[in-house]
């Protein structure tokens, strides 16, 4: 089962690299940023999610059979670590949940470039035959 999902990460990576070359060759400068994007999207989605999470006030709070309230404790999820803590974990965690992007944004760079080599280059020849 493990060398089965192994094989499928390898190959949805190895899709996602291709797409990325695939897009970044276009004529077009957008279409290669998608990706890049994409993932930097996410990315901040990850670092927002763990915020929202650690702020999230918890609580616990028990009824009678009446339904009247006989205990409730409520408890801040950072109240020992404090936002040090939490600026700390989004400073670590941003940067790692980047490397796709930065992954994404050199493949986009390399093939950028080799495309305008090569404009250079054909407009190079036109002018030698003229």
């Amino acid at each position: 089962m493990n060398s089965f999902v192994l094989i499928l990460l390898l190959l949805i990576t190895a899709f996602i690299v291709w797409l990325e070359i695939k897009l970044s060759r276009d004529e077009r400068a957008w279409p290669g940023l998608i990706l890049p994007a994409f993932t930097f999207c996410m990315s901040l989605l990850i670092v927002l999610g763990i915020a929202m999470y650690t702020a999230t006030p918890t609580g616990v709070t028990v009824f009678s059979e009446c339904g009247e309230v006989i205990s409730s404790v409520q408890t801040a999820a950072m109240e020992s670590d404090g936002p040090v803590s939490l600026l700390i974990l989004i400073a670590v965690i941003f940067p790692i949940s980047n490397i796709p992007t930065v992954i994404l944004l050199g493949i986009y760079a390399i093939f950028r470039n080799k495309r305008k080599n090569q404009s250079a280059l054909e407009k190079m020849r036109i002018q030698d035959l003229e």
